[in-house]
C-alpha cells in the first residue's frame, strides 16, 4: 500500500440525531452545513466521538480438520460513544431514554423543562449520523460522514456535577 500523508485523519465530529427515515445529507454537501429536516445536531462535546462495531462468529468444524473450515458472521453490533457538553432537558432525555417537555413562561410561572425518566419498556429509535472532515493530497476538504440507520440509547448513564469540570451527559447509541 502506497504511504499517503492525507490518510491520517485528524478531525474533531459532529453527532446528528435523525428521525428513523430522514433524508442523508448529499454527497456533495459541505462539512458543517445545515442537514436535511429531521437531523438535530446534539452539540458541543466534552470528548471524543467513537464509533465501535463488533461480531459474533459462527466457526464450523468439521472431524476431518483441526480448525474451522468456514466462518460465517451471526450477530453485529455498532455503538457511538462520546459526552455531549451541552446541559438540555433534550440532551439528557435522549442520552437516558426519557422524554423531554417545555413549558412556556407565564406572567405567574416561569418557563422550565422537564425530563421524564423510566416507567416505559419502549426505546425511542433514532438514526445516528456523524461527521468530521479531511483534507486530501491536494488539500481539498471533505466530508467524513458515518452513520447508524437504526439506533437507541444503549444503557442510561451518570450524570456528574462538580466545582471543577463541566457536568457533561454520556451519550450511548
Amino acid at each position: 500500500m502506497p504511504q499517503t500523508a492525507s490518510d491520517i485523519i485528524v478531525t474533531g465530529a459532529r453527532v446528528f440525531i435523525g428521525t428513523v427515515g430522514s433524508l442523508l445529507p448529499a454527497p456533495a454537501l459541505a462539512v458543517d452545513a445545515a442537514w436535511p429536516t429531521g437531523w438535530r445536531d446534539v452539540g458541543f462535546t466534552l470528548e471524543p466521538t467513537k464509533l465501535m462495531y463488533k461480531f459474533d462468529l459462527l466457526e464450523i468444524f468439521v472431524e476431518q480438520t483441526m480448525g474451522a473450515v468456514r466462518r460465517r458472521r451471526v450477530k453485529e453490533e455498532a455503538s457511538v460513544e462520546t459526552v455531549m457538553a451541552e446541559h438540555t432537558a433534550g440532551n439528557l432525555a435522549l442520552a437516558m431514554a426519557a422524554t423531554a417537555t417545555t413549558t412556556a413562561a407565564t406572567t405567574l410561572v416561569p418557563g422550565y423543562e422537564e425530563v421524564t425518566i423510566g416507567g416505559d419498556p419502549n426505546l425511542p429509535l433514532y438514526m445516528v449520523g456523524v461527521e468530521g472532515g479531511y483534507n486530501d493530497e491536494d488539500e481539498a476538504f471533505f466530508p467524513i460522514r458515518l452513520f447508524l440507520w437504526l439506533a437507541n440509547s444503549a444503557d442510561g448513564g451518570t450524570l456528574e456535577y462538580a466545582r471543577d469540570k463541566p457536568a457533561g451527559i454520556t451519550l450511548k447509541l
